[in-house]
């Protein structure tokens, strides 16, 4: 990711709709498996500016690992006491096999170019009995200039991520989309927009302050499918999220 990017990054994860929509998408996930844990290792895997960090501290002690000095900076920035930070590639994770009882990594994996090798190492540090849960993005043909911008090498379908899982010696329990009530619209753009014939360094990312009012609508919206997927899977959407266990 350009290294601009990860201010900006910083400066709106707290409140830009698709973040805290998906944060609780994300929380609700976990509390199907680990309400009333608060004994776990957990390892989050890739965790850019440290946003996720302290939600993850409720259920453990948590380990933050990105390949970013700047990221892992403005980390530092935010309230993660109690959390370790390490600076590592996730295709070569320094901690031994078999370490963690829950590994996250949220829209990481597609920015590696040897995805097969993070996927691996994921699997590698986590306990027998533990969980990994990942967030991707899905679809190749809805790549766009935000791809481009933050470095996204692939998109993924429900049928990727599992094969990626299974290789790797985890159990898939739980596949599924989100991002699926704004997909219609958001997948008209996208396809409309071609990738512009330009240098990543020249992209731009979506992430951009909202209007106050559009903001927390667009928030809602996700709130809703956390709703709707406490009960069904739902079948397409812009997100992908794997639920495996070892």
């Amino acid at each position: 990711m350009k290294i601009e990017e990860y201010q900006v990054m910083y400066d709106i994860e707290d409140t830009y709709w698709w973040y805290v929509g998906m944060r609780s998408i994300f929380l609700s996930l976990l509390d199907g498996h680990y309400k009333t844990r608060t004994d776990l290792k957990i390892l989050d895997a890739g965790c850019g500016t440290g946003a996720m960090l302290s939600h993850l501290r409720p259920y453990g002690d948590v380990v933050g690992v990105d390949v970013s000095s700047e990221a892992l900076r403005l980390a530092t920035k935010r309230d993660v006491e109690g959390c370790e930070l390490v600076q590592s590639s996730l295709t070569d994770l320094p901690f031994t096999d078999g370490v963690f009882d829950l590994v996250t990594s949220f829209d990481v994996i597609c920015c590696i170019e040897n995805d097969e090798s993070a996927f691996g190492e994921l699997g590698r540090v986590l306990k027998p009995g533990g969980r990994v849960i990942v967030n991707l993005p899905a679809y190749n043909p809805l790549r766009s200039e935000h791809d481009l911008a933050v470095h996204i090498k692939r998109r993924y379908t429900r049928s990727d991520i599992a094969l990626e899982a299974e290789k790797v010696g985890l159990m898939v329990e739980r596949i599924a989309h989100a991002n699926t009530l704004l997909f219609p619209v958001a997948a008209a753009v996208r396809i409309a927009k071609k990738i512009p014939d330009k240098p990543a360094s020249e992209a731009k990312s979506d992430l951009r302050e909202l209007p106050g009012v559009l903001n927390r609508w667009l928030a809602r919206v996700l709130f809703l499918e956390r709703a709707l997927l406490q009960k069904v899977d739902l079948p397409f959407g812009l997100s992908v999220i794997c639920v495996a266990r070892k």
